[in-house]
């Protein structure tokens, strides 16, 4: 899906100020219409325009003349009117659902879907496909979304702005869920820039915005998205959506005011106790560990994270590799090892855990007999590239490469550290 079509398509229309919304997708039902009936061109502006501006029309380059769409329309025997309002109930059905998805109102966003499998159940136009689409993303189902992304994306040019203000936010959604970070942020801008344009506040899409900022390492343009998003949603009483961002604002302050971040994750985490948000009070207590982790306060980082594993039962395997690390970073090695036997009695993430066990074994110098250079080849680097964690991969390099060295292989061992370089932006 080349994210080049769709700037083009959005400068286009911005720059002249084309209101597709205007002409209620006639270009697309025109074209959808004359291409089932096998016509040409020629065949249907004959004696109504001229075949550059049926063109046109079909592109949804221009706002088309009333008189010339019904003249066009009577010849194709297809009455737009009516398909018309049938898309209009949909696009509301669109808009309830893209509301409550934003205000994580759950059992409205099931009523919708349930609306839309009864009530449209042999439908298989954009608009009831851009509904799956979007419940698809919420799902978080990569599999039906990526089918739902590529066949939208070849007629996408026929949307109205706002139908494509959607798709390009649920089209960054779906970068983001794979850790495309890159392709993410090109859509989601594209949908910003419309989203302004229609004079819309959509604090989700401004949310995703942030996120995808910070995960690029934009943390000050990152904390401005966050503070508009948690605005509009303090205005929408989403209370849920506004943890979530301030949770968003506190990783982006902790570099810069460990005192005021310290301050917004305890009071965080009594907001979401009292509110019952299980999730959210576990992602800001983990959260507060990596914060004392960062400016070196390693007991109260243990006391977060050991709790955080008595509380699951001890099937933590996020908290306990926390443990593990923090024991290591204050060299603590019985402890380490301690922790080590006790990733046995864990069951989720089986590969995580593999090669996390393997990581620590080799720093511990306790790996007996592992092949390092397999382990690396096979399992450790693969791993880092596919959760596309870029740290973790440079360390992964870094121990090769040292390998290498030891075992004379030096030119295998300047290849590692090229990699490292370039993966670590000192050569482009």
């Amino acid at each position: 899906m080349n994210s080049k079509i769709a700037e083009q398509i959005v400068s286009y229309r911005l720059q002249n100020d084309v209101n597709i919304e205007a002409s209620k997708n006639i270009g697309y039902l025109i074209k959808k219409e004359r291409l089932k009936r096998d016509l040409r061109l020629t065949d249907v502006a004959k004696g109504i325009c001229s075949l550059s501006y049926l063109s046109k029309i079909e592109n949804n380059a221009i706002e088309p003349n009333d008189y010339i769409v019904e003249e066009i329309c009577k010849r194709l025997g297809i009455t737009p009117i009516v398909d018309n309002q049938k898309g209009d109930s949909k696009t509301n059905l669109l808009t309830l659902l893209v509301n409550d998805i934003e205000r994580k109102t759950d059992d409205n966003i099931k009523h919708h879907i349930n609306v839309l499998k009864t009530s449209f159940k042999n439908d298989d136009d954009h608009l009831t496909r851009l509904i799956h689409l979007t419940y698809s993303i919420y799902m978080s189902d990569l599999s039906k979304s990526k089918s739902l992304c590529q066949d939208l994306f070849k007629i996408h040019n026929h949307f109205s702005n706002y139908e494509l203000c959607i798709f390009y936010e649920q089209l960054g959604s779906y970068h983001l869920l794979r850790k495309d970070y890159e392709d993410a942020l090109r859509f989601l801008t594209l949908s910003y820039k419309l989203m302004k344009r229609l004079g819309l506040n959509r604090p989700l899409l401004i949310y995703k915005l942030a996120w995808v900022h910070y995960v690029g390492n934009r943390k000050y343009k990152s904390y401005l998205y966050a503070r508009s998003a948690s605005q509009l949603f303090s205005e929408q009483n989403s209370f849920f959506r506004k943890i979530q961002t301030e949770i968003l604002i506190s990783l982006c302050l902790a570099q810069e005011d460990y005192t005021l971040s310290l301050e917004k994750y305890n009071n965080l985490i009594q907001t979401t106790d009292h509110l019952n948000f299980h999730q959210l009070n576990y992602i800001c207590r983990f959260n507060l560990g990596l914060l004392y982790i960062e400016y070196q306060e390693y007991t109260e980082a243990l006391t977060v994270y050991k709790t955080l594993y008595k509380k699951a039962d001890k099937n933590d395997l996020d908290a306990l590799l926390k443990i593990i690390y923090i024991y290591l970073k204050i060299e603590d090695h019985n402890s380490v090892r301690h922790y080590l036997e006790k990733l046995d009695s864990i069951d989720t993430n089986l590969e995580k855990k593999f090669i996390y066990e393997h990581y620590f074994k080799i720093i511990l110098n306790d790996y007996n007999g592992i092949n390092l250079l397999k382990f690396y080849r096979n399992h450790a680097l693969p791993y880092a590239r596919k959760e596309k964690n870029v740290d973790l991969e440079i360390i992964f390099l870094q121990q090769r490469a040292s390998l290498y060295e030891r075992e004379g292989r030096y030119k295998d061992a300047l290849e590692d550290y090229k990699k490292i370089t370039k993966k670590a932006g000192v050569l482009k």
